[in-house]
């Protein structure tokens, strides 16, 4: 059973008040559901409304339709909402199955939108309503950002490109906004379980062979880690990425040791 953020010791995050974009997600649902646990009143932000708003009533947050891709109408719909934010997570992601030889410019162009150019300037939209000194951001970005993967069989380059794009602007916001007591932090999932992953049988077997847990991992493991960066307990914690791959990288021996 996975842990809850509340049974981890976790440093209370009541009082504090947190964005989580792409919150109606896999990951950024969970996200949501561990902030609420440790007291957080959260502000759960979807391209879909109506995910957004059940999200949110389910931990008695706020829920609003946000699309990152519409940068100045994403940065006006959160500043009517006010300040102050203590965090602001950024979950909102798209995948993309083009290999290369078939990534159109338009392809590339939707993926960087949503999973780069998003982010990072809805981050300085509304930057001004971070607690300064205290604010947290988290970036979700990907072990694809600095790996070559495939979990659907297919290279996709466009989606790496633009992960690996967000994980260098968070450490460069991290350099920016650190002066202002304001930390940025990312998380690179591995292999997780969501609609975003998939792939045939063959596919998964051999990532459950070559990861040292065995096992893909599930939301709620990446959402915990992005609830310690929101609080205090990683207070002096910033310009770092956090690999959340259940030890993909090191799983050369997994075969030898097993047997």
């Amino acid at each position: 059973m996975t842990a809850r953020a509340g049974d981890l010791g976790a440093p209370s995050l009541a009082g504090k008040r947190v964005l989580v974009l792409g919150g109606a997600g896999a990951i950024g649902l969970q996200t949501v559901r561990a902030l609420a646990d440790l007291g957080a009143q959260t502000i759960v932000a979807d391209v879909d409304g109506d995910a957004a708003l059940r999200v949110a009533t389910e931990v008695g947050g706020t829920g609003i339709e946000l699309d990152v891709t519409a940068i100045d109408e994403a940065v006006r719909s959160v500043r009517k909402l006010g300040g102050p934010l203590h965090g602001l997570v950024h979950a909102a992601g798209v995948a993309s199955a083009a290999a290369f030889g078939n990534i159109s410019a338009e392809e590339w162009d939707r993926v960087s939108a949503v999973d780069l150019r998003g982010p990072v300037l809805l981050t300085q939209g509304i930057a001004d309503l971070l607690v300064s000194p205290g604010g947290s951001v988290v970036f979700v970005t990907s072990l694809a950002a600095s790996r070559v993967l495939a979990s659907s069989g297919e290279v996709t380059p466009a989606y790496s490109a633009a992960k690996a794009g967000l994980a260098i602007a968070s450490d460069s916001l991290a350099a920016v906004l650190g002066p202002r007591g304001i930390r940025v932090n990312a998380v690179a999932p591995g292999f997780i379980v969501s609609p975003m992953t998939g792939g045939s049988k063959e596919t998964s077997d051999w990532i459950i062979e070559h990861t040292a847990l065995g096992r893909w991992g599930e939301p709620r493991e990446v959402a915990n880690v992005i609830a310690f960066l929101i609080g205090d307990g990683a207070s002096y914690v910033t310009g770092e990425t956090i690999v959340i791959d259940g030890g993909l990288r090191v799983a050369a021996l997994r075969r030898t040791l097993a047997s």
